[in-house]
């Protein structure tokens, strides 16, 4: 339908627009909110409303962590949440509540719009290790391996799922600007970072950098990428 409605004819200011299941319209409610007007109109029966699916959120691990990030027109926010790892999982960041349930959560805070975001456990795993401070992450598989340099200052590297984790201090780096690889030698434990494009083997998610360690005569090889 079309409306049209000459605000000037009207002795006072118009802040609100009642009208019935025809008057149901996005575009109408944008042509109207840019006059100032908010519209009140019943949804039609057969409408179907788009949620507002604003980022990614998911639960972390089994000490029952989450991690929701929301990009917006002014940045992005990014919280971290502790809460319970059993269905339906509900934690807190403070006075903002996320429930995670299937493959959608609701991210609500007092006074303010709730929003859906998209249950993506891989993504919100990323999200939470750079809340955590972790400015580089790098992953391999066979065998499974996950690496972490921690702001600048901490090696972290866990293999087996969790059932190994060795840390170091980071030393210096050394720099090879010809072939883009960064090198830090921690004694027993051996970083190489290089930049160029990397694939994952199991997923093929594409990566910005190919990382190679050196642990226990072994060679670990993966990819990953910075954080910050």
């Amino acid at each position: 339908m079309q409306l049209s409605v000459d605000f000037s004819m009207l002795g006072a200011k118009l802040e609100h627009l009642i009208g019935d299941r025809a008057c149901d319209s996005d575009q109408l409610d944008a042509e109207l909110k840019h006059d100032g007007v908010n519209m009140i109109a019943p949804h039609r029966s057969k409408r179907k409303l788009k949620p507002r699916m604003v980022g990614i959120c998911g639960g972390i691990n089994t000490a029952g962590s989450a991690s929701a990030s929301l990009p917006g027109s002014s940045g992005s926010a990014a919280y971290s949440f502790v809460g319970s790892i059993t269905p339906p999982m509900r934690y807190e960041h403070g006075d903002v509540r996320l429930a995670i349930e299937g493959d959608h959560g609701m991210l609500s805070e007092p006074g303010k719009e709730t929003f859906t975001c998209r249950n993506d456990r891989r993504q919100a795993i990323w999200e939470h290790a750079k809340l955590d401070g972790v400015d580089f992450r790098g992953i391999g598989n066979e065998p499974p391996w996950v690496l972490e340099l921690r702001e600048m200052s901490r090696i972290v590297l866990i293999t087996e799922y969790g059932a190994n984790r060795i840390e170091r201090s980071l030393p210096q780096p050394v720099n090879d600007k010809t072939s883009k690889m960064t090198r830090w030698d921690a004694g027993d434990l051996q970083i190489e970072i290089t930049a160029e494009l990397c694939h994952d083997t199991m997923s093929g998610e594409s990566f910005d950098s190919r990382v190679v360690i050196h642990w226990q005569r072994q060679v670990l090889r993966g990819c990953g990428r910075p954080l910050h």
